[in-house]
């Protein structure tokens, strides 16, 4: 498909009447009315809507003695109801009555999804979808040999819904996340499960388990050596290994819809019947994965793939994918970061804080009680310093984006109108046009199911701030987990029990714990008044932002290294666990607190 936009000034949507805003029963009980028609005696006005608004707003002193009858509605009207709350319930009220109207169609008669002709329903296996470094998404064009390498077929197990305008490269990432990730994280568990069973088993593998250097750990007060490895090493190159490659191991593909492969572009003829065809297309797909970057909801067939499928699909639970795009890029960034980081770690801590001399000097001269604080203060210079100054750049840019995406995606899909999308060719747009008249009766009702269903359904898939995935994480501390799991190994085979444990609680903290309250927390910076650049300064925004990024991730980091040593008993170091992932769901789900503290 083209991409250049085409102004919209030849079609004009249809007149919408007006109509009736279908409210729920219990409504006009608790707004204190007495019928329903009370509430649309200001229906000749521009919005019945705000009038229902208006009228809340003086009848909400009636609402208390009337609270009973909320049970038969979806929402809870409470005195805290605001008018923008009660306006949000009047609309989805009216687009789920519309909904159940379009549901009872009988999609077998529409000729839209009607398969005319079984030999334009292609597929292309995923491994030939990204074959040569993702060579056929770098552009639109087709040609004979790729359309060559797709199939007829009778179903199609992703249909691609993306953009041609988004950076090539970060659909390809996203899809390898999406399609390889949780196999890459299991076959990198497995083999790091085998190398410390044979370790256990006193059968290392020399040239991986072999020492870099003798580290020492205190142990009740005595130093004790334990050897540095790079056992962790395979398991994380089994992680990039599977994640880059595993659509080439497995014997069956997925079969997947893209358009430049599946649809014959040098063909006109051809080409039109397979967009012709593009309805039934979704209709023999089992899941669609939306590529979504902030122009996707400013071209006309994209929207139009994105509400067809949810209206054939929306009541399968995980047909549809969501997936912002910067989200796989930060997850790998974090996981190549911190590999990396591991590495250092490895290499340098025998000859540094971990060296004979440090431990010995830390167990006579810092005197017990300030040996954590000491342990945390240098931990932390050396995470600002030699960590995260330079990456934390990217790691603030990376949370105004996504904050940025956040508005975008709701404000879109909130005043979303076909006459604002992007079409290139106008014989596209009045297909596009007569087959959302035709489904949604008109273009006003196809513009009300988008920003009230469909916005209900991205939102439950992300969130209304698109908050991040928990896996994202997990995958972008991958490393760090093998890496401790294997040093509480080493403790405990060198019998330091206190540092195995220790290290182990480390290990949990870092994990699962450290980097994502210090990334949410910076989130919720750069959704505030420091994080736009016209609120402030140039350098408050960006530098600052970095510098401020840079703390919070080595604080964060350095309260976790600072338990490698046990200069703390345990039983702290599992409180201080306890409270930094209470503080992380906190800030990540404040939601969840405040329904339960409502």
């Amino acid at each position: 498909m083209a991409n250049e936009p085409v102004p919209n000034e030849h079609m004009a949507d249809e007149p919408v009447p007006n109509e009736r805003v279908l409210l729920p029963d219990c409504l006009p009980t608790q707004l204190g009315v007495d019928d329903e028609d009370d509430i649309f005696m200001a229906a000749d006005s521009s919005c019945s809507i705000c009038n229902v608004a208006s009228l809340h707003s003086r009848q909400v002193r009636n609402v208390d003695s009337h609270r009973s009858a909320s049970n038969n509605s979806r929402e809870s009207i409470t005195d805290t109801t605001t008018p923008a709350d009660l306006c949000r319930l009047s609309r989805t009220s009216m687009c789920s009555d519309r909904q159940s109207r379009v549901s009872s169609l009988q999609i077998d008669a529409d000729p839209s999804f009607e398969l005319h002709e079984p030999e334009f329903i292609r597929a292309v296996g995923l491994a030939a979808a990204l074959r040569m470094a993702g060579k056929h998404w770098r552009d639109n064009s087709g040609s004979d040999l790729t359309f060559n390498l797709s199939r007829p077929c009778t179903s199609i197990d992703v249909f691609f819904s993306h953009s041609w305008r988004s950076r090539w490269w970060l659909k390809v990432l996203a899809i390898l996340y999406y399609f390889n990730g949780t196999s890459a994280c299991a076959a990198a568990l497995v083999v790091h499960v085998i190398l410390l069973s044979l370790a256990f088993a006193e059968h290392d593998v020399p040239w991986i388990s072999g020492g870099v250097a003798s580290a020492v750990v205190l142990e009740a007060g005595q130093v004790m050596p334990v050897s540095f490895n790079f056992r962790y090493v395979p398991a994380c190159l089994a992680f990039f290994m599977v994640f880059f490659f595993k659509q080439l191991m497995t014997v069956r593909s997925p079969t997947c819809f893209l358009d430049k492969m599946c649809i014959n572009q040098t063909d006109v003829v051809k080409k039109d019947k397979g967009v012709r065809q593009l309805g039934a297309l979704l209709r023999y797909s089992e899941h669609m994965m939306v590529l979504w970057q902030p122009e996707y909801l400013t071209r006309l067939w994209c929207v139009f793939e994105l509400a067809a499928f949810t209206y054939l699909h929306g009541h399968k639970q995980g047909s549809l994918v969501f997936y912002p795009l910067k989200l796989p890029l930060l997850a790998m960034c974090l996981c190549m970061f911190h590999f990396v980081a591991s590495l250092s770690l490895t290499i340098l801590s025998p000859f540094s804080l971990g060296s004979e001399w440090h431990m010995n000097w830390l167990n006579d001269s810092v005197h017990p009680s300030l040996q954590f604080l000491y342990l945390w203060a240098v931990y932390f210079v050396i995470c600002f310093a030699g960590l995260y100054c330079i990456p934390s750049f990217f790691l603030w840019k990376f949370c105004k984006w996504h904050v940025e995406d956040a508005d975008t995606i709701y404000s879109q899909l909130l005043d979303f109108k076909v006459s604002r999308t992007q079409c290139f060719l106008e014989e596209d747009r009045e297909y596009v046009t007569s087959c959302i008249r035709r489904w949604f009766d008109s273009t006003g009702h196809f513009e009300d199911y988008v920003q009230c269903e469909l916005r209900e359904i991205v939102l439950q898939h992300k969130g209304k701030n698109l908050r991040l995935p928990f896996s994202v994480f997990v995958v972008g501390s991958l490393s760090h987990l093998f890496m401790g799991t294997n040093f509480a190994l080493d403790c405990w085979l060198a019998g330091a029990n206190m540092s195995a444990a220790s290290t182990a609680i480390v290990t949990v903290f870092i994990t699962f714990c450290s980097d994502s309250l210090a990334l949410h927390l910076t989130l919720r910076l750069a959704a505030s008044d420091f994080g736009y650049t016209q609120a402030g300064t140039f350098a408050s925004s960006n530098i600052g932002g970095a510098l401020a990024t840079a703390c919070l991730f080595s604080a964060a980091n350095a309260t976790g290294l600072a338990m490698l040593i046990p200069c703390i008993p345990l039983w702290t170091a599992a409180c201080i666990l306890l409270f930094f992932a209470g503080a992380n769901l906190l800030v990540a789900h404040p939601e969840l607190f405040s329904k339960m503290f409502h």
